[in-house]
């Protein structure tokens, strides 16, 4: 006789952190926290921390020095935005200018660059 139990299978359910290497953890800091919005002010150690609370979950952001003898581009990030062309205005007043625009069945994005090459981008789901 088979057994129709079924099992349930552990799985990752949010992020709870994202670390970035960079080659100077302050002024990355401090252009996430001045140009997107996204608090990054606790320092420790020569490392930045901050973050955000959405949905009850925390996600934590940590701005690290690089151990490599150059910073180079590790990391892609994509922030949902409540309102994307309101958004997009904001980063432009603040001279954030996107590489590229573009426009799926998800949703409208804009792509950007940080101060070390690393690749950002906005989301705004379609209504």
């Amino acid at each position: 006789m088979r057994n129709n139990k079924k099992i349930n299978t552990p799985k990752i359910d949010y992020v709870g952190k994202i670390v970035i290497e960079a080659k100077n953890p302050k002024v990355l800091a401090e252009w996430y926290t001045n140009k997107f919005g996204l608090i990054i002010e606790l320092e420790y150690y020569g490392e930045f921390h901050g973050g955000f609370t959405s949905n009850n979950r925390n996600l934590y952001i940590e701005i690290v020095p690089t151990t490599a003898d150059e910073a180079q581009s590790n990391i892609s990030l994509t922030f949902h935005v409540d309102d994307f062309k309101g958004y997009l205005h904001n980063l432009k007043t603040k001279g954030i200018i996107p590489i590229t625009t573009d426009f799926t069945h998800e949703g409208e994005f804009a792509s950007f660059k940080d101060p070390e090459n690393n690749k950002i981008a906005i989301m705004g789901t379609l209504t």
